[in-house]
């Protein structure tokens, strides 16, 4: 074998060695998707995580409404007593 024959022989074999393989292509495609659904994952558990932030700052401003009104409505009905009670 000459050298050149050599040196094609070990660049071939060199190639072949680091040349993905079928198997290699669908655990690769495997790892990407894992990774892309983590990551889908991740965005999914923010987003549920900031509309229910919001939603429980909705409750709260909602039941302030209902004190306010409760307290209002107490007010009214003790002034509407009051009258009566002068007339």
């Amino acid at each position: 074998m000459t050298e050149k024959q050599y040196e094609r022989e070990m660049e071939r074999r060199r190639l072949t060695e680091a040349a993905p393989t079928r198997t290699d292509h669908v655990t690769i495609k495997a790892q990407r998707r894992k990774i892309r659904n983590r990551i889908s994952a991740v965005e999914s558990r923010r987003q549920r995580k900031k509309e229910l932030e919001e939603l429980q700052r909705t409750v709260d401003r909602l039941q302030e409404d209902v004190a306010y009104w409760r307290d209002r409505c107490t007010a009214l009905v003790k002034e509407k007593r009051d009258q009566e009670e002068l007339e």
